[in-house]
């Protein structure tokens, strides 16, 4: 048990020091953590409840959010095509140019510094605790189409590339969504 607690004080530690970093350029932790999901989220993500659900909390708390970044321009607000209740967020230009200042990347640059072994040995250790952690919680677990087991590859004799699907949602997929994350995930 005592090893157990170790490894959480770790991850507390290292989340805090980047939480730390979080107050700059006009934004706090938890804006810049929209801004990060939202430009990883794909077209089936990229609302307000989906934020919600991937970070735990309520919707009113995720909106609150939302809504600060959409006065700052940072986020651009769209009503969606095919349900007029929802809106689809994402990140404007302005957004996209303070992703490259994110307070994140000194975790970034600390990962880089491991080896490649450690690196995916820390990886999927931290995932395998993600997992277990929101099985207790009944969290969404959210992950990206390319290990999905809704991806379904047509090969077309027309066409040189694959028709990609999600079969879960009966929606064609462009190869820019295979990288995105989704709250309609699937483990293999």
């Amino acid at each position: 048990m005592q090893k157990s607690r170790n490894v959480a004080a770790l991850v507390e530690r290292l989340s805090h020091s980047t939480y730390t970093d979080g107050y700059r350029n006009g934004l706090n932790p938890a804006q810049w953590s929209a801004l990060r999901y939202f430009s990883n989220a794909n077209r089936f993500s990229n609302t307000a409840s989906a934020f919600a659900r991937y970070q735990g909390v309520s919707l009113g708390a995720a909106s609150q959010t939302i809504a600060a970044l959409v006065a700052k321009r940072l986020l651009k607000r769209t009503q969606d095509l095919a349900d007029k209740r929802q809106y689809n967020l994402t990140l404007t230009a302005k957004a996209n140019k303070l992703t490259g200042v994110d307070p994140i990347r000194t975790l970034v640059d600390a990962a880089y510094e491991l080896a490649e072994m450690e690196r995916a040995a820390t990886m999927a250790a931290l995932e395998k605790m993600l997992v277990n952690l929101l099985r207790k919680k009944s969290g969404a677990y959210f992950g990206r189409c390319n290990d999905c087991r809704y991806l379904q590859c047509i090969r077309t004799k027309r066409r040189s590339e694959d028709d990609l699907r999600c079969t879960n949602l009966n929606q064609s997929l462009q190869s820019e969504d295979l990288e995105k994350i989704c709250v309609n995930f699937g483990p293999l």
